[in-house]
Order: C-alpha cells, then sequence, then structure tokens
C-alpha cells in the first residue's frame, strides 16, 4: 500500500508498462483528453478572454510575471462583470487540471494493490493449466514482465501532448 510515483506521474503509461491494458488504455485516453481539452479551452477561450481583459485595463499578458497583487485584482474584477459562461470557460482548463491531478495521485495510490491482483490472477489462470515445465515458464515470460515498446510510444505521445504547446504563440 506504498505510494507509487512512476504510475502517479506517468498514470496510464504506467499501466500500460505493466501489461494492464484495459486500465491503461482507460486512463491514458481520460488523461490525454483531460490534457487536450485544457490546452484547447486555454489556447481558444480563456487566453483570449484574459487578453480582452488585460488590454482593457492598459495591462499586457506577457509581462504577467510584473503583475502586482492590485493588478491581478482587476483583472478579477473585471472578469466578474462577463456572464457565468464566460467564467466557468476561463477557469474551465484549471479544473480539467485539478481533476487530472487527482487521478494521477488516485494511480500512485492504487496501482501496486491492482497490479498486485492482476499478477496473483494471471498466476491462478496460468496453474489451472496443465502444462510441461518448459512451456509453463515461456507462457509465466510472456504473460510476465513489462511492455518496453508501449513504453517508448506512451513517451513520446507524452512529450507531443505536453510539450509541443510551448512552441505554440499564445500570446
Amino acid at each position: 500500500s506504498k505510494f507509487n510515483f512512476s504510475a502517479f506521474l506517468f498514470t496510464g503509461a504506467w499501466f500500460l508498462y505493466r501489461k494492464l491494458y484495459k486500465i491503461g488504455i482507460i486512463l491514458s485516453i481520460v488523461v490525454f483528453g483531460l490534457t487536450i481539452a485544457s490546452l484547447f479551452v486555454d489556447y481558444f477561450f480563456s487566453m483570449p478572454l484574459l487578453r480582452t481583459i488585460c488590454s482593457s485595463l492598459g495591462l499586457s499578458v506577457s509581462s504577467e510575471a510584473s503583475f502586482q497583487m492590485n493588478d491581478y485584482m482587476k483583472v478579477y474584477s473585471e472578469l466578474l462583470k462577463f456572464p457565468v459562461e464566460k467564467q466557468v470557460i476561463f477557469y474551465l482548463p484549471s479544473v480539467l487540471k485539478f481533476i487530472n491531478f487527482l487521478i494521477m495521485i488516485f494511480s500512485g495510490f492504487l496501482a501496486n494493490k491492482i497490479y498486485y491482483k492482476h499478477c496473483i490472477k494471471e498466476l491462478k489462470n496460468l496453474d489451472s493449466k496443465i502444462l510441461p515445465i518448459n512451456d509453463y515458464n515461456l507462457e509465466l515470460q510472456k504473460r510476465g514482465g513489462v511492455n518496453i515498446r508501449l513504453m517508448w510510444l506512451m513517451f513520446f505521445l507524452h512529450m507531443v501532448v505536453n510539450i509541443l504547446p510551448s512552441f505554440l504563440s499564445l500570446n
């Protein structure tokens, strides 16, 4: 019942790497979906709204690092003047990132237990078959271990989804 830091960082990919394909595919789709949705809403809705608010206040989004607390309060009070739908859309990327973070936390805490149960189930299934020792060992090697190719594919996709947007101009 220890925390699995690898499963926390690479949620769906860790499960796929450990040959837990069903949960790995589901978590990968959910995590990638949340990430892409967050980036999409941020790029096409939240940032334009922030630019509109900042330009009406005479502030620059690119100089956000130099904002004073007073500037943040002005931006927030201007945001409150917009309809509720626009306010929800403005905060939606943060909500999606928070949901993604919760999934990562749950994965970190539950991964070892899920993997342990999977291993026990696979061993029981294998033990129920009557196989010669050589065939048993080959089958055990095939079912056990890790999936390196899938790990590299997931690593590549993770990099594309998380690094590519930094090359897009958000200003």
